[in-house]
Formats: structure tokens, C-alpha cells, sequence
């Protein structure tokens, strides 16, 4: 397979890493806004489940916070490595430029 097959077959664009970055970044912000305190303030007759769903608001607003804070985190991680990696590009094909023709 020549070179330029495998760029066909398998390319991404700096555009479609960044588009998946900002998609991260802004699930990261709708998780970590899920709000369950209208668990802890159910009332009614008391059985293990209802005590349970009551008792859940803490670890579900804990899981929440921890997956949401992740996915901006690898958002913000995967934008910080295209920029770079773009950068890097650029500076290694600027090298290759100027290289004396023979």
C-alpha cells in the first residue's frame, strides 16, 4: 500500500480533534451541572429503597462532579496536544524546506 493510501485510509484533521475536544469540554460542564439534592429531600414511608434513593444524593453528585471534571480535562488535554502537535508539524516541514536542493 503507497503512502498516500494509508493517509486516505486513516486521516483525522486538526479541525475534527478540535470539534471532539469542544464536544468533551461541554459534556464535562453538562455532567458535572447535574443536580441531585431533590433526592435527599424526598419524604414518604420509609422502606431500604426509598432510604437508599434518598441516601444516593452524595455519591451520585460525587460521580457526577468526577466524570464531568474528566471530560473537560481531556478536552482541555486533547486541544492543548493538536495546537502542539500542529506547532510541531509546521516547525519539522519548515525544516525539511529549507534544505538545500541537490
Amino acid at each position: 500500500m503507497a503512502p498516500n493510501d494509508v493517509s486516505e485510509t486513516f486521516s483525522i484533521s486538526p479541525a475534527e480533534v478540535m470539534a471532539t475536544a469542544s464536544t468533551w469540554q461541554q459534556q464535562g460542564v453538562v455532567v458535572n451541572g447535574l443536580d441531585f439534592s431533590g433526592m435527599a429531600c424526598a419524604s414518604g414511608a420509609g422502606s431500604r429503597t426509598f432510604a437508599a434513593v434518598v441516601a444516593c444524593n452524595v455519591a451520585a453528585t460525587n460521580a457526577t462532579e468526577s466524570i464531568g471534571a474528566r471530560l473537560t480535562t481531556l478536552g482541555e488535554s486533547l486541544r492543548t496536544f493538536t495546537v502542539t502537535s500542529s506547532e510541531n508539524d509546521r516547525t519539522t516541514a519548515d525544516s525539511f524546506t529549507r534544505l538545500m536542493p541537490r
